[in-house]
């Protein structure tokens, strides 16, 4: 007889711990969003880093659970039943990290030049390469945009050359510089705008060249926006001049003056020459040709009054 009542105590404690085997195996299952490690026991203190205590009231008691951080998410120290009250949960990863892992117990940063622009990121093809960086992939490790060239945007998988009349000058550029007034950028990829020469000038920005001055202007410094007349004694014979030439002596010409016939001899009043002005009668100044009686030159060709 007591051994018929042993074997039934027997089996009554297999089925019972049966029972209470499936209830936790049916319970973990059902908290599928919450990989499991394992139960704290009477005994146990702590779960470990990359875990957090999650806890549910069955029967009217607490039912605590060491449970790891899913992806995007992590824990750095160790946690006690204590914990579950305080609503210690794993922490998202924060923008510029990632956590590719469960049960992480540290972030990891994005590669150089590239960023996570939200929370909880799970891979680190979510570390966007930042502006002024570039990758094959448009992903970390990316690599800072050389001079002459800019990444505007996020994620970009090339640089881009500055366009002719603008330029980036050092390293990772967001975008490109205007070449300014006086100066100009002849080559798309540029480092810097390049001053006009002599000579030449620019008024307006973004310019791909210089514009020479002309026949009777010069511009003698190098940078210049505008072109200047010759003044008067002076001319200059042809374009890109950087200096005018002076008239030799005993003549002269009028501001802006294009050649060297320009120049003319002062003459008396009442000659008029067929150049356009005073001339002495017998010396250069063209067909020196005196006025009508009572009448004097005055400023052009035939200009008697």
């Amino acid at each position: 007889m007591l051994q018929k009542v042993r074997s039934a105590l027997v089996k009554m404690t297999f089925v019972f711990a049966f029972f209470i085997a499936s209830f936790f195996v049916s319970h973990s299952a059902h908290a599928t969003d919450y990989p499991v490690l394992g139960y704290l026991a009477a005994t146990d203190l702590q779960c470990p880093p990359g875990t957090w205590v999650h806890t549910w009231l069955q029967s009217g008691h607490n039912v605590y659970q060491c449970t790891e951080c899913t992806k995007g998410h992590w824990k750095a120290g160790t946690q006690t039943r204590d914990d579950a009250s305080r609503n210690q949960t794993c922490a998202q990863a924060g923008k510029g990290y990632y956590v590719d892992t469960v049960g992480a117990s540290e972030q990891t940063p994005c590669p150089d030049g590239s960023a996570a622009l939200a929370k909880g990121q799970t891979s680190v093809t979510k570390c966007l390469c930042k502006k002024g960086y570039f990758s094959a992939a448009g992903y970390g490790p990316c690599t800072i945009a050389s001079s002459g060239n800019y990444v505007s945007g996020t994620g970009q998988k090339a640089q881009t050359p500055c366009p002719a009349g603008t330029y980036a000058s050092g390293e990772g550029n967001q975008s490109c510089t205007s070449a300014t007034a006086g100066n100009f950028v002849a080559e798309s990829g540029s480092a810097a705008q390049t001053p006009c020469p002599a000579g030449t000038y620019s008024k307006s920005v973004k310019s791909t060249a210089c514009t020479p001055a002309d026949a009777g202007y010069y511009v003698s410094s190098p940078g210049a926006t505008v072109q200047i007349k010759c003044p008067a004694g002076t001319y200059a014979a042809g374009t890109k001049t950087a200096s005018c030439t002076s008239c030799s002596p005993g003549t002269s010409t009028v501001t802006g003056s294009a050649s060297q016939e320009s120049c003319l001899y002062n003459s008396p009043a009442d000659y008029y020459s067929s150049w356009g002005g005073k001339a002495a009668p017998g010396t250069k100044g063209g067909n020196p040709q005196k006025c009508k009686s009572g009448k004097n030159w005055k400023t052009s060709q035939q200009a008697c009054k």
